[in-house]
């Protein structure tokens, strides 16, 4: 089928400055069939995630707009040996919107404390509004995000109508991650009318730090607005001291306006706070949060 991307591109600074827009097309597909198959079947077709040289050893910081105008991208499969998984393994800024990533299949080969993955992002900050991914992501690396798997650099970073509804899986040793949305949360952030659905299954051991929005979120302010957990959280490791409905493990304050968590797991909303008491720079602010258990 017929299909117009339109691309401006323009390296500064070792950042990618861009503007991408999917018009006049149904949708795209990278591979057919099944994505639940690929782990042990790979498909024709292998996504090098943009913003990483095909040597995988450098980057280039996507710091541009992606606009899917409502379309889908579908059949992305990454099995190989990155430190930034993603549609995208850097971004900077980066403005993320009006896009679908579905039927797609991510994982990292690298058992290593240096492996980002997210369905749009590896690593970076910057802005996600209505964008959907039932990805599902497989990693052995320490962070992993249903969107992104570790958030730096700037307080900036925003979810606005965003939905995961894929399965996130995290496998190996000590040190592991894991958040619907987000893995590690470095620096402010926001979620917004957004909902996850999907499921996170920790097959790691020892300590971890797993949450249904947000793994672990070090020196940063969260905001969450009328957002909601349905998925589950499911731990099968040895020790699991930071698991939560929301957020798994955190050091900074949680301003939460509405929310729900409806998930069985672990009926705690704070992992960190339910199993070992607030930090010392540990605030709650919660207007309004509902536990529907079922």
């Amino acid at each position: 089928y017929m299909c117009t991307i339109q691309i401006e591109l323009v390296y500064n600074l070792n950042k990618l400055l861009s503007v991408l827009k999917i018009y006049d097309c149904l949708d795209i597909v990278l591979n057919d069939g099944d994505a639940s198959d690929w782990a042990t079947e790979a498909p024709d077709k292998e996504w090098t995630p943009m913003g990483w040289t095909a040597t995988h050893t450098e980057y280039k910081q996507f710091a541009g707009t992606l606009d899917g105008q409502g379309h889908s991208i579908s059949g992305l499969y990454v099995k190989e040996e990155l430190s930034g998984v993603g549609l995208f393994g850097y971004i900077a800024n980066a403005k993320i919107q009006n896009l679908k990533i579905t039927n797609s299949y991510f994982e990292s080969t690298i058992n290593s404390s240096w492996v980002y993955m997210g369905s749009v992002a590896g690593i970076g900050y910057g802005t996600f509004t209505n964008v959907y991914s039932d990805a599902i992501l497989v990693n052995g690396g320490e962070m992993t995000g249903g969107l992104i798997g570790r958030v730096v650099t700037a307080n900036n970073t925003a979810f606005t109508k965003c939905w995961f509804d894929g399965e996130i899986h995290l496998k190996g040793a000590n040190g592991k991650v894991g958040g619907g949305f987000v893995g590690s949360l470095e620096k402010d952030a926001g979620l917004t009318d957004c909902l996850m659905s999907g499921t996170i299954d920790c097959e790691a051991t020892g300590d971890v730090n797993v949450g249904g929005l947000i793994g672990k979120r070090t020196s940063s302010n969260l905001w969450l607005t009328r957002t909601m957990v349905t998925g589950d959280v499911i731990p099968k490791g040895a020790s699991y001291s930071k698991v939560g409905a929301l957020v798994g493990n955190s050091s900074a304050s949680v301003y939460c306006d509405y929310a729900v968590f409806t998930n069985e797991s672990y009926s705690g909303g704070m992992g960190d706070f339910t199993v070992t008491g607030p930090g010392s720079t540990s605030t709650l602010v919660f207007k309004f949060v509902i536990s529907a258990l079922y």
